[in-house]
């Protein structure tokens, strides 16, 4: 009996602009004949006159092990090298480069009218692959415009019924899940004095998820901490989110930002774990969150997905 099965399903594009997106950036890395599936992130920048341009790209699906990326012998190690966080660090270098050709104390500015959107082939890993607590809903579609042109993308509030389960936890890579893998004190750091048990590493050397990372840079602006104050305005905001194979809508909403607004009007986060937290008042980007048809892997496949090794 032929056990095989599609390495990815069909699936509905939300317009035209999320498939531009995902050929432009798989042109740059061509997939290859495989057993072994891969992962695909890029940042591309769009301008009403001259299109789109890929300026990050990575691969990659590994991350160093608490015991490799503390060792001595690898202080410059790059411990996390899942695909969206190759390309965040891309894109980063790409604005360092950029920065080197202007005037000292020039602050860098994208062109006017210029957005960025990030496209990955897969769901990242963490929140945006939980499924616990997302209803299935029709996926949104765009006959013409995308949200992030028209304005059509609006994220509804999410309404925090489980939040001691995990619901808006930041998770961990490694871990088993929102139970195994969730960092202590939610999107708090842990309360002092924090002990693990015998033979578990401590969060610090243990990489957040690339939902838990992308959350972080619609907070901060995907310029990172340290090229704040080299760029006008200071935050670089994504204006949306392309995946490919496991897209959920209402799960990549709540994973990229919705959680964090609504973690904030729950109970847990002004009291956690008996201590007082301080009321945060920054604001989150809300990126329109699209889906591709276009398909990274167009094989057949036995069994469940084995991963490729290959990260750059």
């Amino acid at each position: 009996k032929d056990m095989s099965r599609l390495a990815e399903k069909p699936r509905k594009s939300t317009c035209e602009f999320a498939d531009d997106l995902a050929r432009l950036a798989l042109s740059y890395f061509p997939p290859t004949p495989s057993d072994h599936q891969r992962c695909l992130a890029a940042i591309l920048l769009h301008h009403p006159d001259t299109g789109l341009k890929v300026v990050s790209i990575g691969e990659g699906t590994k991350f160093l092990s608490p015991s490799s990326s503390s060792s001595p012998s690898s202080p410059t190690a790059v411990k996390d090298m899942h695909a969206e966080v190759l390309a965040l660090r891309g894109f980063k270098r790409h604005l360092w480069s950029l920065l080197s050709q202007l005037p000292p104390d020039t602050r860098y500015a994208l062109p006017p009218s210029t957005t960025v959107h990030m496209y990955t082939s897969s769901a990242p890993c963490g929140d945006a692959c939980v499924r616990r607590w997302s209803k299935g809903t029709k996926p949104r579609t765009y006959e013409d415009d995308p949200g992030w042109r028209d304005g059509a993308e609006r994220h509804n509030n999410l309404n925090g019924q489980a939040v001691e389960q995990g619901q808006f936890a930041l998770l961990l890579k490694g871990g088993d899940g929102v139970d195994g893998g969730e960092a202590p004190g939610g999107l708090f750091p842990p309360p002092a004095g924090t002990s693990y048990a015998s033979g578990a590493a401590p969060p610090s050397l243990r990489p957040h998820t690339c939902s838990d990372k992308i959350l972080l840079r619609n907070h901060l602006g995907i310029q990172g901490t340290l090229l704040t104050s080299h760029v006008s305005p200071p935050r670089i905001r994504l204006s949306s989110v392309t995946v490919g194979r496991k897209y959920s809508a209402v799960g990549c909403r709540r994973a990229f930002c919705c959680r964090s607004e609504a973690y904030r009007r729950t109970k847990k986060c002004r009291k956690v774990e008996g201590r007082r937290e301080e009321k945060w008042d920054g604001e989150v980007d809300h990126p329109a969150v699209m889906c591709t048809k276009v398909k990274d892997d167009e094989g057949t496949t036995e069994g469940g997905a084995v991963f490729s090794d290959v990260c750059r």
